[in-house]
């Protein structure tokens, strides 16, 4: 089974360029490519409120390896042992059915709040033999049992919310003793998008309260780091936005006053483990 060790916290450029190289992204390129041609009826419309190739976007293309490596080492390597999965701000992606289809004794579900999710996961299910498990929730009051799941991830989605302490506070719930939670989050280096350096802290910081994570952010001026800068030299159609100008002015709707037509970003990636 094709694997990889991917370290917790900000992404240097060795490590994510070793990702990008490993078996495990081919095999994960593979499936996502094949899951967007057969789905690409469906998609058509979300991929307009989002982006049509979720791999292969800037941060993505790590995340998704990271969470799947530590789900793997949570398993022991061993893809046959049936857990439970929780995918909390799902959208639609390929990465749930990816590890419903690794995971095949597993149970995998999915959570968002919108109403596209709610229409087009069920018509996928119909076509897979790896369906998943979708509700339509707020994650701040999600409609499960305590100790419900052994795994939960959550990409890039607590940036977003001003309601993370709520939401990781619902994760605990909801994670049973000796599960994993998996968090990753963007940071605004120049503080013109979400996540600016404080709340992020703010963020890391509640996560350690809650799950006794000591970990701080790190060095976010290293030139090792892999910041959307780094990117655009490289291949700027990984970056999230395709009309700058417009991102320029959305930043003063939240009293913000950007730097630069190019936001400078970054990311963080949590593993944690709840106390048996």
């Amino acid at each position: 089974m094709n694997s990889v060790d991917i370290l917790s916290g900000l992404p240097n450029k060795e490590t994510y360029e070793h990702v990008l190289k490993s078996a495990l992204y081919e095999e994960m390129e593979r499936f996502s490519d094949t899951f967007l041609l057969q789905h690409q009826h469906l998609l058509k419309t979300y991929r307009h409120k989002w982006v049509a190739d979720p791999l292969h976007q800037w941060s993505r293309q790590y995340e998704y390896p990271f969470v799947y490596s530590k789900i793997m080492s949570f398993t022991k390597d061993n893809p046959e042992i049936p857990i439970s999965i929780l995918d909390a701000g799902s959208g639609v992606t390929f990465f749930p059915y990816y590890l419903a289809s690794i995971f095949r004794n597993s149970r995998v579900d999915c959570t968002d709040f919108n109403t596209l999710p709610a229409i087009l996961i069920p018509k996928i299910n119909s076509m897979t033999d790896t369906p998943v498990g979708f509700y339509r929730s707020d994650i701040r009051a999600l409609p499960f049992d305590n100790n419900t799941y052994d795994v939960i991830y959550c990409i890039s989605v607590l940036e977003h919310t001003k309601a993370f302490s709520q939401i990781i506070q619902e994760f605990k719930r909801l994670l049973r003793p000796g599960g994993i939670l998996l968090v990753t989050f963007d940071i605004s280096i120049d503080g013109d998008l979400d996540i600016p350096l404080k709340l992020a802290i703010e963020l890391l910081h509640e996560l350690g309260r809650s799950f006794n994570y000591p970990k701080e952010i790190g060095d976010l001026s290293s030139e090792s780091l892999v910041t959307t800068r780094f990117i655009r030299s490289i291949d700027p159609s990984l970056l999230p936005w395709k009309y700058p100008s417009i991102q320029f002015l959305k930043s003063f709707t939240k009293f913000r006053f950007p730097k630069t037509f190019f936001p400078n970003l970054t990311f963080y990636c949590v593993s944690i483990q709840k106390k048996a």
